[in-house]
């Protein structure tokens, strides 16, 4: 299996006995309310509202979201509201609030029609159920009606600011026309005679009446032939050249005069819609009666229970299983950690394994090959960084982070690399004691190094692996010290700094970081971060070392699932063992490849 997703059926059947015991409790309960109650007895009353969009073309019909959005109006606090404070003056002594207004009623549209239904149910008083539907009804009416005016004041307001744009450029055409014609001279010259010629005929008809017969008869032609001139003068202007600067600037003239004439004939019809304007219900059949139903209130109860029983069983269920669910499967960790499987190591006992070293003591056990899978992986993702160290961590005590990191460590050695385990675990030293075979850890190590004379020479213990093969081991020391404090010294940085220089590779073994505050500090002198993720370990443990390696800058290459039951894949792989351990019989070598031909 591999994958332990939580899901609502999945949670149920791992904790049934859970999800049974909480169903057993809600059927029982609701049994008990269902016996002890009785029939119940309703009063329903409803309103019909005819509802029509004011503001649609004519013969246009309703559309559907308007209808749905009038619905929404309904069930609305705003309605609500206002039902309540006109129901609190009419009917005071049903006592209605808001609440109750918003819970009770049903809104049906019928289907394909403008026609909604509003209902209201009350358990006690038929006259309640009528006041409540109509005061909701009415309160929605004149909220439409209200609506209505405003969405017609608000497009009256937008032509009205369309008129005011268009007073102003036409002002400013204005003032452009004549200032284009102020620099046409000879239109200018004829618009001269033409005004003195005016001001002449005005003076001439002035002194008529005082005129004598002569004189008047004088006047009076002078008079003629001036109207004359005048005639002459506005057909000229009339048809003098006009530049196209004038010829564009009268065009846009006419289309504005225009533009507005349109806006004012519609702006008059707005106006008249106000006064006439329905608002949303075309039509309010009020409640007179309500109805009786009587429905038995037993079955109605226990089926509430049986719903409620599995909703708060799968979900009691699904929410323990999001809380204890663990690791079944070697690949879920990669979601967590965004980080690669390196190997995958199987349980020692599936095996039948005596040591915790098998890559030493059992170099042919799977478990062994697949300590040299995690060498492997994590010496060539080290490469790919350009770096050498790395620091084996886990989330609390018991997931085999010293087991792996010396399994490990003595995999990478044993191909021939300058290796140096450092025990960086100060309070249990387990690598140490596992590494050397026995309860005594070395008098000299990292403390003595960094805080007296000694050298990371003279601290370095060898630890021998088998043909001239050996593995380095730098313990705690016997200096007693504060970890945090060493951990993030100079000296403590220095010694790591020599380490790297002097060995290939650099392993570190570190407490448990959720539970030691000092690992983070040591993970600061590594390059990288392996996380052992032990199988069957709960989920929740990982998330959380997520979050706190996140605090430091030091990245996790991968992990090692640990304890992993024993796949069959890992069980045939003795023939190839032989050329990485330069051992074993040629003939059963073949077999085995002969076995795996046929039955792998």
């Amino acid at each position: 299996m591999e994958s332990s997703s939580a899901t609502l059926l999945s949670s149920a059947w791992r904790h049934k006995l859970v999800f049974v015991g909480v169903m057993a409790s809600f059927v029982a309960s609701s049994l008990f309310f269902a016996i002890s109650s009785g029939d119940s007895r309703f009063f329903q009353a409803e309103v019909l509202l005819v509802l029509r969009d004011p503001i649609a073309a004519e013969g246009g019909g309703t559309a559907d979201r308007f209808i749905l959005e009038q619905i929404a109006i309904i069930r609305s606090p705003i309605t609500a509201s206002a039902a309540e404070e006109d129901l609190q003056a009419s009917h005071p002594e049903y006592g209605f609030t808001v609440d109750e207004l918003l819970e009770v009623p049903g809104v049906v549209r019928l289907p394909d029609s403008a026609i909604v239904l509003i209902s209201v149910v009350d358990q006690d008083d038929p006259d309640r159920a009528i006041a409540m539907v109509n005061g909701l009804a009415n309160a929605f009416q004149e909220a439409g009606r209200t609506e209505a005016t405003q969405s017609i004041v608000a497009a009256v307001e937008r032509i009205d600011a369309q008129l005011d744009a268009i007073n102003t450029r036409l002002a400013e055409v204005g003032r452009e026309i004549t200032a284009a014609r102020s620099t046409d001279t000879e239109l200018v010259e004829l618009q001269s005679q033409y005004r003195a010629a005016l001001s002449e005929l005005a003076r001439l008809q002035a002194s008529l009446p005082s005129a004598s017969d002569e004189d008047a008869a004088a006047i009076r032609q002078e008079i003629t032939d001036y109207r004359g001139r005048i005639d002459i003068y506005r057909l000229a202007v009339s048809t003098a050249g006009v530049s196209s600067e004038i010829e564009a600037l009268t065009v846009e003239e006419e289309q504005l005069i225009t533009r507005r004439t349109d806006l004012l004939q519609r702006r008059d019809v707005i106006l008249i819609d106000i006064e006439l304007a329905p608002g949303a219900v075309t039509l309010l059949d009020a409640a007179e009666e309500a109805g009786e139903i009587t429905q038995s209130s037993r079955s109605r109860i226990i089926a509430v229970g049986l719903i409620l029983g599995l909703a708060a069983a799968f979900g009691i269920t699904y929410l323990l299983d999001l809380r204890l669910r663990r690791f079944a499967g070697r690949r879920e960790p990669e979601a967590i950690l965004g980080a690669p499987l390196l190997a995958d190591i199987p349980d020692f006992d599936s095996e039948n394994l005596t040591t915790r070293l098998p890559v030493r003591d059992d170099p042919r056990s799977a478990a062994a090959e697949s300590f040299r899978f995690a060498a492997a992986s994590i010496e060539d993702a080290l490469k790919i960084r350009g770096v050498n160290s790395v620091m084996m961590v886990g989330a609390t005590l018991g997931h085999g982070e010293s087991t792996c990191i010396v399994n490990t460590a003595m995999a990478n050695a044993r191909q021939g690399h300058s290796v140096l385990l450092i025990d960086g675990d100060f309070g249990n030293q387990d690598a140490s004691r596992l590494a050397l075979g026995d309860d005594r850890a070395p008098t000299i190590g990292l403390t003595e190094v960094v805080e007296q004379d000694a050298t990371l020479e003279e601290a370095i213990q060898e630890i021998p692996l088998g043909d001239t093969r050996s593995l380095d081991l730098l313990s705690r020391g016997s200096r007693p010290i504060i970890a945090a404090n060493l951990l993030s010294s100079a000296e403590t940085n220095a010694v790591f700094e020599d380490a790297k220089a002097t060995h290939d590779l650099l392993f570190v073994d570190a407490p448990p970081v959720l539970q030691v505050a000092y690992a983070t500090s040591l993970a600061n002198h590594v390059d990288a971060l392996v996380v052992v993720v032990s199988h069957g370990s709960p989920m929740r443990e990982l998330e959380e070392l997520v979050d706190r390696l996140k605090l430091i800058e030091t990245p996790v290459i991968g992990y090692l699932y640990n304890r992993s039951p024993l796949r069959r894949e890992m069980k045939a792989s003795g023939g190839s063992m032989m050329d990485i351990l330069g051992q074993g019989d040629v003939a059963a070598a073949q077999r085995g490849s002969k076995w795996r031909k046929n039955g792998s």
